[in-house]
């Protein structure tokens, strides 16, 4: 299997080894989701280009662009507490897989997590970011929308996975001992945690005794 690392050239995360396309000419760029619509141009906040799709009302947003507009802001904005989904704006999502419009190869689709539930597009070539239509809205009202850098990072996606993967974990251990023994599994689990001296109790736990 080919081995490919991820690194950080000129303001963008690309394949190394990976042979970089031409960039398509902003006035040709297609849209992922319409295909067949060309998408426009347009400033959007402090400067920041996108291109919208005038059908889906989603966005694409070039790299450059993004680095551009978030290099010179300094602090970012504190995120906002999670609400309910209520308080988003509708956003529809398709689980088919998008083409770059930059570059044509197939984008990668990130969970936002932290009380967002939809994922943004992110090409792993070109390193564009597409948002369908009301993402970016909705990510500027948590101030998210100016972390999508970190969204698409090992680090971020792995910190959101976590609660899932430990949510499956609980509910297979549920079915194999029920749910009484579930409960003193987790109190016992609590005291250890919080025991001052939790080594100790652990290596008495795990000590195997001779028979």
């Amino acid at each position: 299997m080919l081995m490919m690392t991820i690194v950080k050239r000129e303001r963008c995360f690309i394949l190394e080894g990976n042979p970089q396309p031409m960039p398509t000419p902003p006035d040709r760029l297609k849209c992922p989701i319409c295909k067949t619509n060309t998408l426009a141009q347009t400033e959007v906040l402090d400067n920041l280009i996108t291109h919208p799709c005038a059908q889906c009302k989603g966005k694409w947003i070039v790299r450059e662009d993004y680095w551009t507009w978030i290099e010179p802001r300094g602090t970012i904005l504190m995120e906002v507490p999670p609400g309910s989904w209520a308080d988003f704006l509708p956003v529809e999502q398709t689980e088919k897989l998008k083409i770059c419009p930059d570059c044509g190869r197939f984008m990668g689709k990130y969970k936002v997590g932290h009380g967002v539930p939809f994922v943004i597009g992110c090409c792993g070539t070109c390193a564009g970011f597409w948002l369908d239509a009301n993402v970016w809205e909705n990510l500027a009202s948590r101030h998210i929308h100016e972390r999508l850098h970190f969204v698409i990072s090992d680090a971020w996606q792995e910190k959101i996975a976590r609660p899932d993967r430990e949510k499956r974990h609980e509910q297979i251990v549920l079915e194999k001992v029920g749910a009484e023994d579930l409960e003193k599994i987790k109190s016992i689990k609590q005291w250890i945690d919080h025991h001052p001296r939790k080594a100790e109790l652990l290596s008495v736990l795990l000590e195997k005794k001779e028979r």
